[in-house]
């Protein structure tokens, strides 16, 4: 029987523009068979849930398996198996959507994922279950009620779990995120052989000062007026709604300015903020320094 290589679990394991994760894959199925009216997906030994893209259609689906899949629904989907399950939306015939808006007016990517200020917002895989909403076997007669009822059983419970769960990492992990976010930038450096940075306290105190301020103003002027820069500090990079260290790296990687500014050959020190506002938004900044002591360049 023919094999057909298949791309899905890759795509999601290193999307084009914003995700990276370890352990890129190719899965190969066998018996494929896919008509206008219904997927019929044939394995031989146990059948798993997995990506199927269509024949009659240059689109994605997901196959669970059984013989049934998803349609007219949000689900959260762990596609490379790391233990970090993404969203996605699937049309009336099943259908996944992506670069798109969606019926309910949520934005996903280029690889169907959710994204919000253009993070892919993600959740523990093991929580999956308590929010999945399978409508794969039920005859949908108003997609539009479809989707808005499972916008508000799926994406709203989980947003309300992802904030409690935000405001409880930022008051218990504020300073390992933190410390995280420090090391995975220099190990981005070290990767491109360039020199590593020290941490610095008066650094860590002004980045944190400076995460605080995102939040009344997303900015690289100051609440105050002032630009940031000039207080013994050579650069800045900020972004929010970052739930993970992770995510917060990849946002700055996937943007050529920040990543030019964190591979900066110049710098020697660097410090980093996080801070969770009162809405559960998170915002988070890295202030570099060219200078090995920046506290002695401070203006008064």
């Amino acid at each position: 029987m023919k094999k057909k290589i298949r791309e899905k679990a890759r795509l999601f394991c290193t999307p084009k523009n914003l995700m990276h994760s370890p352990g890129n894959s190719l899965y190969i199925l066998s018996g494929l068979l896919c008509t206008l009216t219904s997927f019929v997906f044939l394995l031989s030994g146990t059948a798993k849930a997995d990506w199927v893209r269509g024949n009659s259609k240059n689109a994605w689906w997901y196959d669970l398996g059984n013989g049934n899949y998803y349609k007219s629904s949000w689900q959260w989907i762990d596609g490379n198996h790391d233990g970090i399950a993404e969203c996605y939306c699937f049309d009336e015939n099943g259908w996944m959507f992506e670069n798109a808006i969606t019926p309910d007016r949520f934005t996903v990517n280029e690889n169907g994922a959710w994204t919000v200020d253009n993070i892919v917002q993600t959740k523990s895989a093991n929580l999956i279950s308590q929010n999945n909403t399978n409508n794969n076997t039920d005859t949908v007669s108003n997609i539009s009620n479809n989707f808005t009822e499972t916008k508000n059983n799926n994406l709203n419970e989980t947003r309300n779990n992802e904030k409690n769960q935000t405001i409880e990492d930022f008051n218990e992990r504020q300073d390992e995120y933190r410390a995280d976010l420090l090391r995975r930038v220099n190990k981005h450096r070290d990767r491109q052989g360039l020199n590593t940075l020290e941490e610095n306290d008066y650094l860590q105190e002004m980045a944190q000062i400076r995460a605080e301020e995102l939040s009344i103003r997303m900015s690289h002027i100051r609440p105050n007026g002032k630009l940031a820069l000039g207080y013994g500090v050579s650069g800045e990079i900020a972004t929010k709604g970052a739930k993970t260290p992770g995510d917060a790296f990849l946002a700055f990687k996937v943007s050529k300015q920040h990543n030019e500014t964190m591979l900066d050959r110049d710098f020697l020190t660097f410090g980093s903020g996080y801070y969770v506002d009162e809405k559960g938004k998170s915002y988070w900044i890295i202030l570099f320094s060219t200078s090995p002591k920046p506290e002695t360049q401070r203006k008064q």
